[in-house]
């Protein structure tokens, strides 16, 4: 059995929001993403995935990478995937440093089906039916991604720009 796959990019034309901040202990979002994704989601935590954690603790300053992954599900077949990447580095012994963090967004939407006659009538039916949900799902989307940047800077106490 095949799935007819559709993926949408929540940000387009843009492809990712960017989060820049200088200051001190830039590295607390690595502890702190989970959550803020968690919450802002309103998912369990079998939803949210640490993809990689990284720290080079080799020089000063100190670099570290992280990836994570939220899942929302909206029904049956569509949901939205987040990803949001950090890398930055700080110093060992005063806590300063920079952090530059990136978030992406996409509703994917599946349809099983077993025979092209199938295909073809789900392709039919995403066209005339369900499109107009999936865009409302997008918006929905551009709403989360809103939030979570709005969670990451408040967490840094910055302002959003306007724009």
């Amino acid at each position: 059995m095949a799935d007819y796959k559709i993926t949408t990019d929540i940000l387009a034309p843009s492809d990712k929001k960017v989060i820049e901040y200088t200051g001190f202990h830039p590295s607390r979002i690595i502890k702190m993403m989970p959550d803020i994704i968690k919450d802002t989601l309103k998912v369990e935590g079998g939803s949210v995935f640490e993809d990689k954690i990284k720290w080079d603790i080799s020089g000063d300053p100190v670099s570290f990478y992280g990836d994570w992954r939220g899942k929302y599900a909206f029904d049956g077949r569509s949901s939205a995937n987040f990803k949001i990447n950090a890398q930055g580095s700080q110093g060992a012994k005063d806590r300063i440093g920079k952090i530059k963090i990136t978030i992406k967004g996409g509703v994917e939407t599946k349809f099983p089906f077993t025979t092209p006659i199938q295909q073809s009538l789900v392709r039919i039916y995403t066209y005339l039916f369900y499109n107009k949900q999936r865009r409302e799902y997008i918006d929905t989307g551009k709403v989360l991604i809103n939030r979570i940047e709005d969670e990451i800077r408040s967490a840094f106490n910055l302002i959003k720009r306007g724009g």
